[in-house]
Parts: C-alpha cells; structure tokens; sequence
C-alpha cells in the first residue's frame, strides 16, 4: 500500500538524506579523490573539500545511490503505515481504475 504524502515524502526525504551522504562521503576523500586508507604510512591528504574529484569518487556516489533508494522506500512505507494506522488513510480501491479505464 501507498499513499500520495508517503510517496512525496519517500521521494524528498531519500533525495536529501541521499545528498548529505554522497557529500559526507565526498568530504572524507583526498582532494584528489583517493581514499586516505589507501595511502602509504606516513603519507598525508587534503580532506575535508568538495571537488570535482572528490565527488566523482565511485565510493561517494555509490554512498548516495543506496541511501537514495533504501531509505525513501522505508520513509514511504513508514509515512503510509502510520496514516494507514491513524486511520486518515485508506488502500486504494483497484477496481475503481478498473471499472473507470475503458478499452478503445
């Protein structure tokens, strides 16, 4: 089941929650893009900055593609299961599309 304020807020909520973490992950990446875990001991990088290297990075772009489509599926359900549960909400009658799309 779906309703239209789950739908919209799925849709924002991941978008955003999606930018903060491409962007977080982004930030922790040298400003040449590579991954600080994967420098030589005692060799140090620029982090902190957003860039066009950092948000190419494959790992913060990855970051944010998950988050976008994890986490508006689950605000979606959970925004339709508590007005579902409130009772302001209710599933939507199939058969009205049914009976109201007519064949040419």
């Amino acid at each position: 089941y779906m309703t239209k304020n789950g739908a919209i807020a799925g849709a924002w909520g991941g978008m955003i929650l999606a930018l903060v973490s491409w962007m977080s992950v982004a930030a922790s990446r040298c400003t040449n893009g590579d991954d600080p875990d994967d420098l030589a001991e005692g060799v140090d990088c620029d982090t902190g900055k957003l860039n066009v290297d950092t948000l190419g990075n494959i790992n913060a772009q990855t970051a944010g593609s998950v988050v976008a489509l994890c986490v508006s599926g689950v605000i979606a359900f959970l925004v339709a299961s508590i007005e579902y549960k409130m009772g302001t909400e209710q599933p939507f009658e199939w058969e009205k599309m049914r009976e109201g799309i007519k064949r040419v």
